[in-house]
């Protein structure tokens, strides 16, 4: 239960990163009407900032996949076989 949760929590901020990415296309190929523009932009902004905050935390070394876990252990296998 625990890889799912860390999964998880991987596939998040991938999914904002999308969102954002097709809203900044569409919003330069004016898919957009003005009656669904306003709520998509407030969602590409609670997308920005979460965001924001994931890379802040990655930054001050606050992970939100703990060290003891499988994919933590597996990424650090693979940096060491690497020579990092």
């Amino acid at each position: 239960m625990q890889a799912l949760w860390d999964r998880i929590k991987i596939f998040i901020p991938l999914t904002a990163a999308v969102y954002l990415g097709f809203y900044v296309f569409a919003l330069v190929m004016g898919v957009f009407g003005l009656t669904e523009l306003w709520w998509l932009t407030a969602i590409a902004v609670v997308c920005a900032l979460g965001l924001l905050a994931y890379a802040i935390a990655i930054r001050r070394g606050i992970s939100p996949i703990s060290q003891g876990s499988q994919l933590q252990r597996a990424a650090r296998e693979q940096r060491e076989r690497r020579g990092f």
